[in-house]
């Protein structure tokens, strides 16, 4: 199979298709969310084209940061990645 070349993929990236791949991302963050759990884990690496030919069919990967809301505690993620917030809620509980 023929990968994509990066030249033509960057060309399909307009604004209206960023828009649909962020509402997408959103609703499915947000169907993890009412589910009781957060995707620790968000980050490019994570977020994969689904169709060759379709640039705004998106699919969420790697699920082994996903936890219980409740259960959240120490800090998670990938770094550069990880939320300020969860940062700073580190560092306060440190200092």
């Amino acid at each position: 199979m023929k990968d994509i070349d990066n030249k033509d993929l960057i060309k399909t990236f307009t604004v209206a298709n960023i828009k649909v791949i962020a509402l997408k991302l959103l609703k499915t963050l947000n169907c993890i969310h009412k589910s009781g759990y957060v995707y620790l884990d968000l980050k490019p690496d994570n977020i994969m084209l689904s169709k060759k030919n379709n640039i705004t069919d998106i699919k969420l990967v790697d699920f082994g940061l996903l936890k219980k809301a409740e259960a959240i505690g120490a800090i998670s993620g990938t770094p550069g990645y990880i939320s300020p917030l969860m940062m700073f809620e580190y560092y306060k509980q440190t200092s």
